[in-house]
C-alpha cells in the first residue's frame, strides 16, 4: 500500500455533500499575500472542484497539493482543472517512504516519487515534499541510507523537471510518517546535498519548539524550500493543530525571520484539525483569512 493511500486511510476520504459555495468573508491583505496559499489537507472535507471555487471566491492566490486527495482523479483532469483557475501550486506531495512500510517497498517509493514529480512539472509546482518514512524495524544507519538512496535516485528527475525536493522533519508524534524528528536530523541529510533542487521544508508545526530556531533561520535561510504555517499547542493528538494566532508559537517572528533572509517562495496554511475539519468550508475559509491576516511580519509590512 503507497505512503499516499495509507494517509489516505488514516485521514478519512473527502465528502462531497456540500452546499453551494459563496463568497468568503474578505479581510486585510498583508504585503506577502501574493506568496500565501491554502493546503489542501487545510480542507480535508471539501472536494476538488468546489476547493478551487472557494479558494478563488476568497482571493487566495495559492493551493498546496495533496496526493492523497488527488488519487481518484488522474493527472489530466488535476492538469485540467488548474488549467482553468487562476490559482499557483506552491507544492506537491507528500512522497517518500523510502524505508518500506505495509509492503510499501523501496522501489514502489521511487516509482510513485517520479510520478509525482512528473505532475508537479505539469501544474507548475515549484516544489515537491519529501517525508522519509518510519524506520520500519531498520537500523538507523540503514533507515537513514534508503533515504540517502531514495533522493539520489530522483535528484535527477526532479533536475529535468525543474523542481526543488524539500526535505520534511516532523514532530516526534508523526514517527509513523518519517524519522526525520528534528531540524538537525534533517540538516545532517541536507548537508550532504549540494544542489539547488534540494532543500528544506520549514512546517512551523513541526519546527517552532526547537531551541534557538529563530536564530538557526539565518544560516539554514538558504535551504527552505518551502513554509508550512499552524499553531501549537500541548496535545496527545497528531490532528489538532490550531490556527495561527490560537496557540503558543511566535509565529510571527518566525515568518520575520525567514522573509529576512531572502526567502520567496510560498506560506502555506496547513492545519490539520480533526475539530476544524468538522465545520462547513466557508466558514473555515472566513476563520483562515481571519488567521493569515494576523501573521504580517514586521519588515513585510
Amino acid at each position: 500500500m503507497s505512503l499516499p493511500r495509507r494517509l489516505l486511510n488514516w485521514l478519512g476520504r473527502p465528502r462531497s455533500d456540500r452546499k453551494s459555495l459563496t463568497h468568503a468573508p474578505v479581510v486585510e491583505r498583508p504585503d506577502w499575500w501574493s506568496r500565501v496559499s491554502i493546503h489542501q489537507t487545510t480542507l480535508l472535507k471539501c472536494p476538488f472542484e468546489e476547493e478551487l471555487a472557494l479558494l478563488e471566491q476568497s482571493g487566495v492566490p495559492g493551493i498546496g497539493l495533496s496526493h492523497l486527495k488527488l488519487q481518484e482523479l488522474s493527472p489530466a483532469d488535476v492538469v485540467g482543472e488548474l488549467a482553468g483557475s487562476p490559482l499557483q501550486v506552491s507544492s506537491l506531495g507528500v512522497i517518500g517512504g523510502f524505508t518500506g512500510y505495509n509492503e510499501y517497498s523501496y522501489d514502489d517509493a521511487v516509482r510513485e516519487g517520479t510520478q509525482l514529480i512528473e505532475m508537479a512539472r505539469a501544474v507548475r509546482s515549484p516544489v515537491v515534499r519529501v517525508v522519509s518514512g518510519p524506520y520500519a524495524g531498520h537500523l538507523r544507519k540503514h533507515a537513514r541510507r534508503l533515504l540517502m538512496m531514495g533522493l539520489e535516485d530522483l535528484l535527477p528527475v526532479a533536475q529535468s523537471a525543474g523542481v526543488k525536493l524539500v526535505l520534511q522533519p516532523m514532530a516526534p508524534v508523526y514517527r509513523e510518517w518519517t524519522f526525520l524528528n528534528s531540524l538537525d536530523m534533517a540538516m545532517s541529510v541536507l548537508d550532504e546535498f549540494r544542489s539547488s533542487h534540494v532543500g528544506l521544508a520549514l512546517g512551523t508545526y513541526h519546527l517552532g519548539r526547537e531551541k534557538n530556531l529563530l536564530k538557526r533561520i539565518e544560516s539554514i535561510g538558504p535551504l527552505i524550500g518551502s513554509v508550512q504555517v499552524s499553531d501549537w499547542v500541548p496535545t496527545s493528538s497528531d490532528a489538532d493543530r490550531r490556527l495561527p494566532g490560537e496557540g503558543r508559537l511566535p509565529l510571527v517572528e518566525i515568518l520575520a525571520a525567514i522573509e529576512s533572509t531572502g526567502y520567496q517562495g510560498w506560506y502555506e496554511l496547513e492545519v490539520w484539525s480533526r475539530d476544524l475539519w468538522k465545520q462547513d468550508p466557508e466558514t473555515l475559509m472566513g476563520r483562515y483569512l481571519q488567521s493569515l491576516g494576523t501573521l504580517v511580519p514586521v519588515n513585510a509590512r
